[in-house]
Formats: C-alpha cells, sequence, structure tokens
C-alpha cells in the first residue's frame, strides 16, 4: 500500500501554536510571513509529496542502489523525481536569498520537509544532508568558497555530503585516520570513509562532500581535525565542471531498510590524492562539523515524524476497510487503543520537533542568546525522543495490520524497517542521551533546562485555570512536571558518579520527552478550545482536544516508570560481570 496523504491541519496549527507560544512572529525572518502563505506552502509541498514520492515509495525500496563501473545508481524513478523536486524549489526554502534561496524561517522549511520524508524517507535524505551542508558552510566557510558553492547547493544542482565515520572511528571521532597534506592553495585528501548516505549517485551533476580530515603535522584527538570541502567534479576558473576529482565508491552497503538511499565506503585519494579546500581555521574542523552535524540531527528526528504519519495513515486506512467478525476493525477498542496511541505519539513527536526549528529560528534572530541556549538542550532530547517514538509507532503499524503487516507487499513492514535507523546514525540514542545529561544538563548546573521547567509548570498552571478537558490536563501535566524536577534535581546531586549517570541517562531524556511533549500538546489543544469553529475544520478542532487527552492520560504516566529507573541508580544495571553475561 504506497498511502501517504498529508496532515497539513495538524502541521499549519502545530505552527501556529509554536508561533504564539514562542513570539516567533516578531522575529525579523517571519516579516511577511502569515499563515495564509505558510498554509499555502505547507500544501503546495503536500501535494508534490503525494502526487510524485508516495507512489515510488515501495517500488524504490524493492529496486534498491547498485554500483556499477564506479559509479551508483539509484532506483530509476529517483532521477527525474529530484531534477522535478529541485526545479520546485523546495531544496531552498529556508536558505538564504543570498544564494537564490526563498529565505522562509525554518519552522515553515521543517513542515515542508516533513511531507517528503513521510512520502519517501529514503529518497529525503539526500536533500537533509545538502541543507545540513549548506548551513556548515554558511556559518564557517569564506566568501569565496560561498560563492564558489552554495548557489548550486541551494539550487539543488549540486547536493552535499557529511564525511565522518572511519572503520575505527564511530562515535569516538578522535582516531580518525583520513589525512590532508597542504599543497599550495588546495589540499591533497586521503583515507576511506564508511556508512557515507548518498555519498555517490547519479540524480545530480555534482556532489559536494564535507569531509573530516587531520592535516600532516596536526595533533592527535579531536583538535587536530580540519574540515574541507571535497567536490565530485573539480571546478574550472569559471565555475564549470571539469575532470573527476579523486573521489570514489568502493561498495555500497546491503541495509536492513532505506533501500533506496544509497550509503557508501568512499575512498579518498586511493591514486594522486583528493583535492580539499579548508573550510574556516585548521583544527577546528569538529566544531565546524557540529553545525552540520546538529542540523541533521533535528533533521532526523523530524524523519522520525514522518515515518511515524505514514505509518499511522496505513494502519488506519487497513483497519477502516479490514472486516472481522461482521464488522471493520477500527470498530474494536483494542484496535482504537493501538491507532489512538499512533495518532497521538506522532502528533507528540511532530510538536517537539517543531518546537526545535522555532528554536532554531530564535537562535539565529537578532535576540537569539535564549534560543541558542534552547536550541542546545533539544537538540539532543528531540533526537532520541522523537526516533524512540518512531520505532515504537511504525512497530505498532505492523501490528495492527495483524499477520498481513509482516508481508513486505502490505508496505507496513518497510516503514518499520526504514525507521529502525533513525535510532542509530546521527548519533545513537544512548550517545545523544549522554550528551543531553552531561554536557546539556550538568555542565550548566542545570540552568537551561530549569528555565524550561519553570516555563512548563507556569503553562500548566494555566492550563488548570482553563475551563473544560484543558483544565484536567493541566492537573496531570502538573503532576508530570514535579516528577521532571525531581530527577533533575536527582540527576544534578548525584552528577559525579559516571557509572550512575550513564547507567540512566537514557530515562532522563525519555522522561524530559514525554513531559515537554505533554506540555505543547496542551498547548495545541487549549489553542484549539479557543478558535472559532468553521464547518471545515470544527472536526479537527475537537479531534486535537481529544487525542491531546489521550496523550496526557495514556502516555504521560510513562514518567513514573521512567522517574522509578532513575531513582533505582546503576546497581542493577552493573550487577553483572562481563563474564556472566
Amino acid at each position: 500500500m504506497n498511502y501517504y496523504k498529508a496532515r497539513t491541519d495538524d502541521i499549519v496549527h502545530t505552527i501556529r501554536s509554536l508561533i504564539r507560544s514562542c513570539q516567533l512572529d516578531s522575529l525579523p525572518n517571519y516579516e511577511g510571513v502569515d499563515m495564509t502563505l505558510i498554509r499555502e506552502v505547507v500544501s503546495g509541498a503536500a501535494t508534490h509529496a503525494e502526487n510524485f514520492f508516495a507512489p515510488i515509495n515501495k517500488d524504490a525500496d524493492s529496486e534498491g542502489c547498485r554500483l556499477e563501473n564506479g559509479e551508483v545508481l539509484v532506483p530509476s524513478s529517483f532521477s527525474q523525481l529530484y531534477k522535478n523536486f529541485a526545479e520546485a524549489g523546495w531544496p531552498s526554502v529556508s536558505c538564504s536569498p543570498e544564494f537564490g534561496g526563498h529565505g522562509l524561517p525554518h519552522l515553515v522549511a521543517c513542515a515542508v520537509n516533513e511531507n517528503f520524508m513521510a512520502a519517501s524517507l529514503s529518497f529525503s535524505m539526500v536533500s537533509l544532508l545538502s541543507q545540513g551542508a549548506i548551513s556548515a558552510l554558511t556559518k564557517h566557510g569564506d566568501d569565496k568558497l560561498k560563492a564558489t558553492y552554495l548557489p548550486k547547493l541551494v539550487s539543488g544542482e549540486w547536493t552535499g555530503t557529511m564525511n565522518l565515520t572511519e572503520a575505527q572511528s564511530g562515535s569516538d571521532l578522535s582516531t580518525v585516520r583520513t589525512s590532508a597534506v597542504k599543497t599550495g592553495e588546495h589540499y591533497l585528501i586521503k583515507g576511506q570513509k564508511i556508512f557515507i548516505s548518498w555519498g555517490d549517485h547519479n540524480v545530480a551533476e555534482n556532489i559536494i562532500h564535507l569531509v573530516l580530515a587531520r592535516v600532516a603535522g596536526a595533533t592527535k584527538g579531536n583538535n587536530g581535525l580540519s574540515l574541507f570541502i571535497v567536490p565530485k567534479y573539480l571546478l574550472g576558473k569559471h565555475g564549470e565542471l571539469t575532470e573527476r576529482n579523486d573521489v570514489h565508491p568502493l561498495s555500497i552497503e546491503e541495509k536492513l531498510g532505506i533501500h533506496g538511499s544509497p550509503t557508501c565506503v568512499l575512498d579518498f585519494g586511493g591514486n594522486s590524492g583528493a583535492i580539499g579546500y579548508l573550510i574556516g581555521e585548521e583544527g577546528r574542523g569538529l566544531s565546524y562539523m557540529f553545525t552540520m552535524m546538529n542540523h541533521a540531527r533535528i533533521g532526523v528526528a523530524l524523519q522520525g515524524v514522518g515515518v511515524s504519519e505514514c505509518a499511522y495513515q496505513q494502519a488506519l486506512a487497513y483497519a477502516k476497510e479490514r472486516v472481522q467478525g461482521g464488522t471493520e476493525i477500527i470498530n474494536y477498542p483494542d484496535v482504537r487503543r493501538m491507532l489512538m496511541q499512533m495518532r497521538a505519539l506522532t502528533e507528540a513527536a511532530r510538536v517537539v520537533c517543531y518546537y526545535a526549528y522555532a528554536q532554531l529560528d530564535l537562535s539565529e534572530s537578532e535576540e537569539g542568546s535564549d534560543g541558542d541556549a534552547r536550541l542546545a538542550l533539544v537538540t539532543p532530547l528531540v533526537k532520541t525522543w522523537s526516533t524512540e517514538i518512531a520505532n515504537e509507532v511504525t512497530s505498532m503499524g505492523i501490528q495492527v495490520h495483524g499477520g498481513v503487516g509482516f508481508i513486505e507487499e502490505f508496505g507496513a513492514a518497510q516503514l518499520y524497517r526504514d525507521a529502525r535507523i533513525l535510532a542509530i546514525y546521527e548519533g545513537t540514542n544512548g550517545i545523544q542521551a549522554l550528551d543531553f545529561t552531561k554536557r546539556k544538563v550538568i555542565r550548566d548546573s542545570g540552568v537551561e533546562i530549569k528555565r524550561m521547567i519553570h516555563m512548563i509548570r507556569t503553562d500548566a498552571y494555566k492550563f488548570q485555570r482553563r475551563e473544560s478537558d484543558i483544565s484536567d490536563m493541566g492537573l496531570n501535566l502538573m503532576e508530570a512536571v514535579m516528577v521532571l524536577q525531581a530527577a533533575t534535581d536527582w540527576i544534578l546531586a548525584n552528577k559525579d558518579d559516571d557509572e550512575f549517570i550513564e547507567s540512566v541517562a537514557f530515562d532522563f531524556v525519555m522522561l524530559t520527552g514525554y513531559v515537554c511533549a505533554g506540555s505543547l500538546l496542551c498547548d495545541k489543544a487549549m489553542l484549539s478550545s479557543t478558535m472559532p469553529s468553521k464547518s471545515e475544520d470544527v472536526d479537527y478542532l475537537s479531534a486535537n482536544i481529544s487525542v491531546a487527552g489521550f496523550y496526557i492520560n495514556k502516555i504521560l504516566p510513562r514518567v513514573h516508570a521512567h522517574w522509578i529507573a532513575i531513582r533505582s541508580g546503576s546497581d542493577d544495571v552493573m550487577a553483572l560481570s562481563v563474564g556472566q553475561f
């Protein structure tokens, strides 16, 4: 089943809620951006995703990628799909007009991207990586590099990649061996990178690799790493493509999911050396690459939303048509439970991810100091929480289908397979949980998370003062935020016990995610309760309140289990010796 219908109603309402609660409409890049324009842009992306992306998703998964004569060939439908995608301007929604972009807020761009991620996760990855390369080059490149590479990246004529991982360097990048030797105005890059998504392909005329390498003579460890642009094809004096650079795909991986996305082993400089150009200063490559990585991390969180939405829709469609016991199975309470859980978790992940993009807009504004701190806090949070939710939702999608969910031709299995990578790439969720707990909470003595807790507590009190269902939600949210406060205090009190912190970090980040999502869903529901009900949206507004209520009553109580696990500490985790496993 290749079914996807964009949830434009919830997407636009989520944006409306965040513009109000985060006071985004006062930012410079929101000038002239009203809800009418936002709906038009989101609807345009939705139509494109529904009509062009969704119909090819299953066939692309079956066809996969192949390496022939040193070139990677992606599914046959992708070349025209990418051409149409780029010509429509979808890769450049939030890019700077200086380089040919539309200059819309990141919050709007994330709504656009969700549609494409939902309709074809494999294909949409090429744009996510390019946007990350654009963000790193925009922030850290010199004027010459920007003028040379950004216009083509922004237009989608060229695509970008991120090259960090090596066989011995996964989460620990201090052991990167790829080398760079300065030769005149450029460097010669030599080494191999693995797990490079869209590392080679045949949909765009050039690929701009961002490569982490160690300059000859540089110090060992992270401080010796530098970042380079290594184009697949070199450029002439007028920017025209000339000869092939010395970078080649050695193989592509056979993977559990995302079969349409070529995951490559790339060889740099196996012959004369790959020509690369330094971004910024030597020795600051990892900090520069974090710009791209953090962009990618909230992008992966958004991928979780997209694949969850598609899984929910497929399960819903099946439940409405499958008859058992003389009635469609959607009429049975247990199936309703699963569908409500899928929808509530998906909408929760959506509002949390969109909140991160709202913080990105705030961080790039003139008054962005608060946005910087909040964005840093929520980046590992949303990456972990949303992708864990995606694995749960896609698994439940198979369950709703029953036996046919286990059969590939029905499509639910593909979504489950595709979702599995999300908790692994761009930083495994275990590493992200440690980043959140150690670097984002403990390092600043809990200042930023306490600010967020205060905000949620204030909102919960506001919700309690409302009449109707919102008041009850506020009471339950207040109880949950007090649990988050207690867990935060417990973490800070034991900050010097590394074994404890590393044992409970995952529970802590998940607890925080559930509370944040609950607060944002309640805010959306309160907005729904105050909006004038037009005939065309009354059902959605009513359903929005009901879905928030389900989340608060049926899902938010998970915080208590995580809190119990945190209090139990590390003893049970470390109880067995290595030999006893």
